[in-house]
């Protein structure tokens, strides 16, 4: 057995770390397992994926020529499954679409279809048996598993104006919701917490969770879970960046400071996108008098504090600097960083493309969602620049 390690940048624009190196490696191996690690440098997220795989054994006969630009996978797992199992085979692989979306990782750390294919041809009953499938382990049933226990409670104790690791929110509806009230409201207030996972505590996140949940195994999970802190943080603190059930401890922790701030101080224009928060009035003194209650709230609750240099209290005609877009109250613009990032990203799919590394099909999915995404913005001119001098049809 074979081990390879890749680390991985994650791209905002995409929404995901940028994880064709890898692809392009697998393509031709047999891979057992894919194990991810999550670690931050400089607040800027990071996966580290460790395959262990073999090498392709000889064949028989000179392969059949694959089209120009196609990449050779391995099939067999198809030929385990009988067409009745089809529908259910679709059905997982949606499943473990949404999870790795809400995570923002690539779907085969969660599991690949040869793993999605032995638990149909197995069919396991107990999570035991599950855990007994190559491919799954008891790491990865605590991170998945346990989130269909976590997401349904969570979601109940949720406001409405949250809007991160949310079905049918995210930030394309942060950033509609955030112009709404623009239009609504002349001044805003912007702020976000300083190295948030790394400074939730523990001790405060158990007693959370001990209000919603009694049974004495799940909640000894769950602690196990949440002592697995990144290596940056302070004894007692913090959570891995990227895990799925992170992000849930995170919205519960912040949770507690959007119902203080929508249900005790009455704020009536109010969002958070993980821990970005924007607060909304018509003067500026309600909002510097918000903005010290939820510093308050945060130091003496949550044991958090703001990132003061970039809080920012201004008028909504000078644009709200918000999930790397600038959003006014008649339109929305991106801002410079995440410009240069589309181009970047553009250039990347058609050089990959254009030395057979990418295929056509993965690069038309690929650049519909670069495009989907800033097409939130006022883009249309930069969109139809780049595509006339691009291969790429947005």
């Amino acid at each position: 057995m074979l081990i390879r390690v890749f680390t991985l940048s994650f791209e905002p624009v995409t929404g995901r770390f940028n994880d064709d190196p890898v692809r392009d490696f697998i393509a031709d191996k047999e891979v057992a397992t894919i194990s991810d690690h999550f670690f931050v440098k400089d607040e800027a997220p990071y996966l580290v994926l460790v395959v262990r795989y073999r090498l392709a054994g000889p064949v028989a006969a000179p392969p059949v020529a694959a089209p120009a630009g196609a990449r050779q996978r391995d099939e067999s797992w198809r030929t385990t499954l009988d067409a009745a199992d089809w529908p259910l085979f679709n059905t997982l692989r949606d499943w473990r679409g949404e999870q790795a979306r809400s995570a923002g990782i690539p779907s085969y750390v969660i599991c690949n279809n040869r793993e999605l294919a032995a638990v149909i041809s197995k069919r396991p009953t107990t999570l035991a048996e599950l855990g007994q499938i190559d491919g799954f382990g008891d790491a990865k049933l605590k991170k998945y598993a346990i989130c269909d226990v976590l997401e349904p409670v969570f979601e109940r104790r949720a406001i409405f104006d949250s809007y991160a690791c949310r079905k049918g929110k995210g930030t394309h509806a942060a950033i509609a919701r955030a112009q709404q009230f623009a239009r609504r409201y002349r001044f805003f207030a912007k702020c976000d917490v300083r190295r948030f996972f790394a400074s939730v505590d523990h001790a405060a996140l158990r007693t959370l969770l001990r209000r919603l949940f009694k049974d004495a195994a799940l909640l000894a999970l769950l602690d196990r879970i949440i002592e697995q802190a990144p290596p940056d943080a302070a004894p007692g603190r913090g959570l891995p960046i990227g895990n799925l059930t992170s992000q849930h401890f995170a919205n519960l922790y912040l949770g507690e400071l959007d119902h203080h701030l929508k249900e005790r101080q009455r704020v009536p224009g109010y969002l958070r996108y993980m821990d970005d928060m924007l607060l909304f009035a018509d003067d500026k003194a309600s909002l510097q008098r918000w903005l010290a209650e939820l510093r308050g709230f945060l130091a003496e609750r949550l044991g958090l504090v703001l990132k003061e240099e970039v809080t920012l209290v201004a008028p909504v005609t000078e644009g709200i600097p918000f999930l790397g877009f600038r959003v006014y109250p008649g339109l929305i613009r991106l801002n410079q960083r995440t410009r240069r990032r589309f181009l970047r990203q553009v250039q990347n799919l058609e050089q990959a493309h254009g030395v057979g590394r990418l295929a056509t099909q993965d690069l038309c999915q690929r650049a519909a969602s670069l495009f989907a995404h800033v097409a939130q913005a006022d883009s249309y001119r930069l969109r139809r620049r780049v595509t006339r001098a691009s291969i790429v049809d947005g």
